[in-house]
């Protein structure tokens, strides 16, 4: 009886075992190790207490909170530390890095080491790296500030120069003033290299640098046209454009030393215009050689030819647009003309240039004393039209007794005004012409002083004239940043104008005292679309 009693007891005990690691074991397996109670509680300190603003947010741990030293230096700039390096370990000096982000942008250099260093606040920066012997780097830098951060590497890779001639479809050179116009033959380049891919193309702007005749005999055959900058080794396609012919595709290999870019040479000089210029005399008719003229075509530059015996000058192979012709000639009226161009014609045109005339005058100062070897300005009179703010003046000096000689090459009467900018004396405009006793007064300076209220909005200038009573002006100013100075003027009436230089003009009127000094705010309306500061 006792042995079933016993053997009774020890099955419920058994029993009892494993209902309770059924019910306590089993469900501590379903659990996550790093969650369980009894070891999150040693392993974690205890929930920090809920500040202002975390209501509705998910939180995350804290990070330890700084000593009073480090406060605010989260938004603080650190120090982002660089290396420039070629392709095989070498350092390169002299690299124009900068970093863009928002409206951020910082410049710095590599030093003899390829080493540079630029403070930057934590966040993503367009990072670019420039050097004239190296194709450019361009990357997304992502910086967040950390003492044990390693410098960053930039790997530039070296570029060469490649010859470049231009012929047409038979082989032939394509004439020389296709070849000396800088910008009308612009070659396309798209390099290629290899990646776990294949070949994949990238983007490269390449430059097209037209020699010098030193570098011409120094560095490459007689017969190139042109150098043209590529990266080393890597396999490119140049094509060469010029008014809108396209010529095909060439292949230039890394060892290539020259390469021939072909364009079609009967649709190009279908589409080339020439001009035969000539110049006479206005009075006399007579033909005037030896006068150089000048022709800017659309695409820019400059060419240059003389007149000859029959006052002739003929310009071809010219890009069709609007070209402006420039003529000097000694004792003559400078002469500026513009000519539309259509593709493929042939224009003549005669020019009478009208005979320049001396204009002769004193100045001196106001008791009589010679406003002796020191510079007058002097500009046309039209040139006040509008638009104002851009008056380009020339100048000459007096001689020891005051006394001026001005060629006048526009048939228009001149504005003089002196220069007082070293001396005493208020700058006033004289009006001057060829048939009168001119005298040029300079009077006692007294003040205008201005400033302006607001700064230039990024590209634009801020841009102020001063007219007198007769509305020549006697002074004009351009800054892209709020200014405070002052002007030399003598007593009287001036109008002021002021705006930038996309934005309608302000003006005011001031009378200038005969002491002291007239203190003039400027307030500045930014233009539309624009946010002045």
């Amino acid at each position: 009886m006792k042995m079933r009693v016993l053997w009774l007891l020890g099955l419920l005990l058994a029993v009892a075992i494993v209902a309770r690691w059924w019910l306590g074991v089993g469900s501590i397996e379903h659990v996550p190790e790093a969650t369980h109670p009894a070891q999150s509680s040693l392993a974690s300190p205890p929930p920090e207490p809920m500040r202002e603003g975390d209501m509705g947010v998910e939180r995350t741990p804290a990070p330890p909170e700084p000593d009073a030293s480090s406060k605010g230096a989260e938004l603080e700039a650190a120090a982002f530390s660089g290396r420039v390096m070629d392709f095989a370990g070498n350092p390169v000096s002299a690299v124009a890095v900068e970093l863009r982000g928002g409206s951020e942008t910082k410049t710095c250099s590599s030093d003899s080491a390829g080493s540079f260093e630029v403070e930057l606040t934590s966040g993503n920066w367009i990072l670019e790296a420039r050097h004239a012997d190296f194709d450019r780097h361009v990357e997304v830098v992502e910086w967040i500030d950390t003492s044990r951060a390693p410098p960053h590497e930039i790997r530039l890779r070296a570029i060469r120069l490649v010859g470049i001639r231009f012929v047409d479809e038979h082989g032939a050179p394509l004439p020389a003033t296709l070849a000396q116009t800088r910008v009308e033959l612009r070659p396309r380049v798209v390099a290629f290299e290899a990646d776990d891919a294949g070949v994949a193309p990238l983007e490269h702007t390449a430059s097209l640098r037209f020699l010098t005749k030193t570098e011409l005999k120094a560095e490459s055959p007689k017969d190139w046209h042109a150098g043209l900058h590529v990266p080393f080794g890597r396999v490119c396609l140049a094509q060469a454009t010029c008014l809108g012919v396209v010529g095909p595709l060439t292949r230039i290999f890394p060892n290539d030393p020259v390469v021939q870019l072909t364009l079609p040479i009967d649709p190009l000089a279908a589409r080339l215009a020439s001009v035969e210029i000539r110049l006479v005399d206005a009075e006399t008719q007579a033909p005037l050689p030896n006068v150089n003229v000048s022709l800017v075509p659309p695409e820019g530059g400059n060419r240059i030819g003389p007149t000859d015996g029959e006052g002739r000058v003929s310009f071809v192979g010219v890009s069709p647009g609007f070209v402006t012709f420039s003529v000097w000639a000694r004792g003559y009226a400078t002469l500026d003309r513009g000519l539309g161009l259509e593709p493929g014609t042939s224009v003549s045109v005669e020019f009478a240039l009208e005979r320049a005339q001396q204009i002769h005058g004193v100045a001196r100062y106001e008791d009589g004393t010679p406003f002796a070897s020191r510079a007058l300005h002097y500009f046309e009179l039209n040139a006040i039209q509008e638009p104002k703010f851009r008056i380009a003046s020339r100048s000459i000096r007096t001689d020891e007794e005051g006394r001026f000689t001005i060629w006048n090459t526009t048939s228009q009467p001149l504005i003089v005004v002196p220069d007082v900018s070293k001396v005493a004396g208020a700058r006033t405009a004289t009006l001057v012409r060829p048939d009168a006793a001119n005298e040029v007064i300079v009077r006692a300076e007294q003040r205008l002083c201005f400033a302006s209220d607001r700064l230039a909005p990024a590209g634009l200038e801020l841009r102020c004239m001063v007219l007198d009573a007769a509305g020549y002006p006697v002074a004009q100013w351009r800054q892209r940043s709020p200014v405070a100075d002052c002007w030399k003027l003598a007593s009287g009436t001036y109008r002021v104008e002021w705006a930038y230089e996309s934005g309608a003009p302000q003006s005011v009127n001031v009378e200038v005292p005969a002491t002291g000094a007239l203190h003039l705010p400027l307030h500045v309306d930014a233009p539309k679309g624009s946010s002045g500061r």
